[in-house]
Formats: C-alpha cells, structure tokens, sequence
C-alpha cells in the first residue's frame, strides 16, 4: 500500500511539513506468559515497552508483570468485570504529536483452529482515568474514566492488510489485541466468545505516522493527562518510569 508522508506542501523555512514513523510490532504467543520486555521470538527479536494494562485505578502499568496478558477477548484483566474486554493491550506513544496515523493488521494467525486474531484500534484504553487539566496544563482533582471498547469508539481490524487511518491530533494510539472463538464476531445476532490464547498465536502490526515538527503544543487546549506506574527498572531501560501521558484524549462521544 502506498503512503504519502508529505502533506501541506513545504513550510516557509523549506521544511517538509511532516515526519515519518514506521513501528512494526511483532507478537507471537497468545498465552500471557511471554515477557515482551526481553527481546526474543515472541517479538520478533525487538524488546519493547508497548505492553500495558490499566490498573485498578486507571493507570498504564508498564512494569514487566503487565506483560503477562491472555489473548482471550472473554478475560477482563481490569477491575471492570465486562465481557469481551480481555487481550493484551498496547500503547504506542509517539515522539512528537502527529495529526495522521495509521496501524495496519498485517498478519493475523490463531494457533487453533476456526479462530480470528482481531485488534481494537482505541484512542484511549477501557477504564483508563483521565485527569483534566486547568488553561495552566496543571493537572487539577477532576477525572473521567474513558470506555471506548463499551461505547464503541473503535475501529476493529479482522483480515490480513485491514488498515484503519485516523486523521487527528494525538500524542499515541491503543491497540487490543484480542482472539475469537469463532471465525466471525456475530454469530446467531450475538456477539462470539472469546477464546483462551495459544503458543502459536500471532499478530504482526504496523504503524505509521506523519509527526509535527514541533512537538506537543496546548494551544487553544487545556488537554488532559494520565498517569503512569513507575517500574523498578533503571530510568535509562525506557520512558514509561511513572512520567504523566499527556494529550490523551479526554472523554467524549466519539472517543471514549
């Protein structure tokens, strides 16, 4: 598939008014027992932090124990006990704010047979808490908790070259990564069970963008920010050690 990186023509200073980022996430192994913090087959050989959960009180865990998530669309990791919930969730942050993003289901395979490897496309995760934050960017006591999995504020990718684009501004996109029992997600007009994960399950995801040069900007926006849970792992092993995510959208028709 072909993609412009390029958009808007060339600013006054002669630079191109985008950057491109290319991320392909490679995970094999449904079970929730694969450590994708340690570089090995189960990621394609890369080691990352883009495995996530969101706690009990609506933080991005990021510690090495978050990585450890069943595939089962059916298993609700949180404290929200909805159905269909389940999978391993992933958050990829990128470096500047971008205002076009697209993540591509390249390859989707499930280790058993007559089931579908699907990813939820979010930009916010289910149960995350969004703190508000004042015309200052201070973050102030006021807090919504986002649901876009339970008010449908997702793009859903179920076949192989599936691409799902959003044109907006926004600091990182979610990613769920989830396993049906069934080849189908509606069966008899009900939605089908999840199914636990396998050795053999897999997904290959690509994500791009085009990121503004200069960065994350409030202007005209107070935003809203989420909290992080700080990992023991040294500072200089990853970002994800407690920092606040700010520009993650607030709650809102449409978003979460």
């Amino acid at each position: 598939m072909a993609r412009s990186f390029i958009q808007g023509g060339v600013s006054a200073t002669g630079l191109a008014t985008g950057r491109p980022y290319f991320r392909r996430i490679v995970r094999i192994g449904g079970t929730g027992t694969p450590n994708r913090q340690v570089a090995g087959a189960n990621n394609g050989g890369i080691a990352d932090d883009l495995t996530c959960k969101v706690d009990g009180n609506g933080d991005l865990d990021f510690t090495a124990g978050a990585s450890a998530i069943s595939w089962d669309a059916d298993v609700d990791t949180g404290s929200r006990g909805e159905p269909h919930l389940g999978g391993e969730l992933l958050f990829v942050e990128f470096p500047a704010t971008t205002r076009t993003l697209s993540v591509q289901l390249e390859e989707g395979r499930s280790g058993d047979a007559d089931h579908q490897i699907r990813l939820k496309v979010m930009l916010a995760a289910e149960g995350q808490k969004v703190h508000h934050l004042d015309e200052n960017g201070v973050i102030t006591t006021a807090t919504s908790i986002m649901n876009p999995i339970t008010s449908g504020n997702f793009i859903e990718l179920s076949q192989d070259g599936d691409t799902a684009t959003i044109n907006a501004r926004t600091k990182g996109v979610f990613i769920l990564i989830q396993k049906y029992d069934g080849i189908t997600v509606t069966s008899t007009n009900t939605v089908v069970d999840g199914d636990g994960g396998h050795v053999n399950d897999a997904a290959v995801i690509l994500v791009t963008a085009v990121l503004d040069h200069e960065g994350f900007d409030t202007a005209g926006k107070n935003g809203v920010v989420t909290k992080t849970v700080a990992s023991a792992r040294a500072a200089a092993t990853g970002t994800y050690d407690g920092d606040n995510l700010k520009k993650i959208w607030h709650k809102l028709d449409g978003v979460g």
